[in-house]
């Protein structure tokens, strides 16, 4: 693996692909998306963005977290986060505001300080709530592992980490969670 003039790693590159559902003038079309993903960061992260005939849509620069996103069409996105990791405002690439961003405890969209749920995210913007990407369409949050979905406060499917755990360790003596699968807080299970 080649490394810079500081020593750092260089980025190691993954594929993905996904299928999404997208909505444009109130109709909902299929979107194929593959993905270049950085995997020596300890969290995944996308790089780049590509359509299903291999044309290129996105780009993405980090820090600490994702800063800016160019656009095939060499529009670029800067994002400014909240202490929580929430994309709260939205820059153009010469410093003119786009668009900003509220949210409740849980993640619901808000507008002057209240509840919002028709308040979508800016159509060139879909990372938003923990600075995750957002599916406008189902106004879910994929946080890397599962979906979230904001309204409720909840996960849409169980932790594939504590399923893993269940599957590779079976005779373990004890497991402590901290949530379990119905989130009812911390306790402790003999298994």
């Amino acid at each position: 693996m080649a490394t810079d003039r500081g020593g750092a790693k260089s980025h190691g590159k993954a594929k993905g692909h996904e299928q999404r559902k997208t909505k444009k003038n109130n109709k909902i079309y299929e979107l194929n998306l593959e993905y270049v993903n950085d995997r020596v960061s300890p969290l995944s992260r996308v790089l780049a963005t590509y359509d299903d005939k291999g044309q290129p849509r996105d780009a993405f620069v980090y820090g600490r977290e994702r800063l800016a996103g160019y656009q095939a069409t060499g529009q670029a996105t800067n994002y400014l986060y909240d202490g929580q990791g929430n994309v709260r405002q939205l820059y153009d690439g010469a410093g003119k505001l786009l668009d900003r961003y509220e949210y409740s405890p849980y993640g619901l969209p808000m507008a002057n300080g209240r509840l919002d749920p028709s308040r979508r995210i800016n159509d060139g913007n879909t990372f938003g709530f923990a600075g995750e990407d957002h599916d406008p369409v189902f106004g879910l949050v994929y946080l890397r592992a599962r979906y979230y979905d904001p309204a409720v406060a909840r996960f849409t499917a169980p932790d594939p980490l504590v399923i893993r755990m269940l599957l590779v360790r079976p005779r373990a003596r004890k497991a402590t969670w901290f949530g379990s699968l119905r989130n009812s807080g911390p306790a402790e299970s003999g298994i």
